[in-house]
């Protein structure tokens, strides 16, 4: 079986007010709005897109069937609907976030709880109690992932390879992947932290084990996402570049989106967005007027411009 998500981001070119002006109205964040392209086996309609193709905001890949999230929240599912794993229980809304497994799905909500639908011989869709104060999720072949707010990691399901059993200390994961045998956790040292069957090396992380960015499993080997060696990833302070890539851009203005109207008691709150001046503890319209003023600045390519701050 093989995991995996394929996505395709349309972007359009709006000015910084105008984007959030459209994105208000909207009863979700909005990371990209397209249309979605499949391609591969198609033995069950996993390639079918449903219609209208418009309006999608992230995708995953199970093993025979898709997913879509909507912009209002809302999911689509087609394919294989032999365990359920399309059946998407009521009320379909206030999704955030969608992972695909071998033959079930998982939900993340506005809410930080974990919707999970289809396959459930090895409990992979039994969400722990609470269910509450989710930020991410990850589907394997026959478990799920869910990352805690306090950037512990939840798993559950078959754990027959050992790959719910999150290695001590289970604290400071940013990010979590599954696939058939072995789970991933990135910390936020930029450690990787792997554990299941090892049996082709997935779970070696090679030295030096930081500055990683970004993680992904596969059927039985594992990738990493590098950022600058032995250095920060951006070496300007740029009000407004939450992801550290010395820009201020679309990026950027998905994880603003994400934390609006948030409060520092929320769980979806994300302290590097509060910068408005003076702080006060809300993400509101003050740090996006913030966050507008060095909208599309570059310190790569324009290191001179006042707003680029050497660290």
């Amino acid at each position: 079986m093989r995991n995996g998500a394929k996505k395709r981001e349309v972007f359009f070119h709006y000015s910084c007010v105008s984007l959030f002006s459209l994105w208000i109205f909207l009863p979700m964040p909005v990371y990209a709005v397209g249309e979605i392209v499949a391609w591969g086996d198609n033995y069950y309609g996993q390639c079918d897109l449903p219609s209208p193709n418009t309006g999608f905001t992230a995708i995953a890949a199970g093993e025979a069937h898709s997913l879509g999230l909507k912009t209002d929240g809302s999911i689509v599912a087609w394919g294989d609907n032999t365990c359920g794993a399309c059946v998407v229980p009521p009320p379909n809304t206030n999704f955030t976030a969608i992972a695909a497994g071998a033959c079930f799905s998982l939900g993340l909500k506005t809410d930080g709880s974990i919707v999970a639908w289809g396959f459930n011989m090895y409990g992979e869709c039994d969400v722990p109690s609470p269910n509450t104060d989710f930020t991410a999720i990850a589907a394997g072949e026959g478990y799920s992932l869910g990352l805690k707010a306090d950037g512990s990691i939840m798993a559950w399901g078959d754990n027959y390879y050992g790959v719910c059993d999150v290695p001590s200390p289970n604290t400071g994961f940013t990010a979590i992947a599954a696939c058939q045998v072995h789970s991933l956790g990135l910390k936020t040292d930029g450690s990787i932290v792997a554990w299941g069957f090892d049996g082709y090396g997935a779970c070696d992380v090679p030295s030096p084990n930081t500055n990683f960015t970004a993680i992904a499993a596969g059927g039985g080997h594992s990738l990493g996402l590098k950022g600058e060696q032995g250095e920060p990833n951006c070496l300007y302070y740029l009000t407004g570049d939450f992801n550290d890539d010395c820009k201020v851009d679309f990026c950027d203005f998905a994880i603003l989106a994400r934390a609006w109207l948030s409060n520092d008691s929320d769980p979806n709150w994300n302290p590097t967005c509060d910068i408005s001046e003076p702080e006060d503890s809300i993400i509101n319209w003050k740090d996006i007027a913030a966050f507008c003023e060095n909208w599309l600045i570059d310190c790569n390519t324009n290191p001179s411009c006042p707003a680029c701050i050497p660290k």
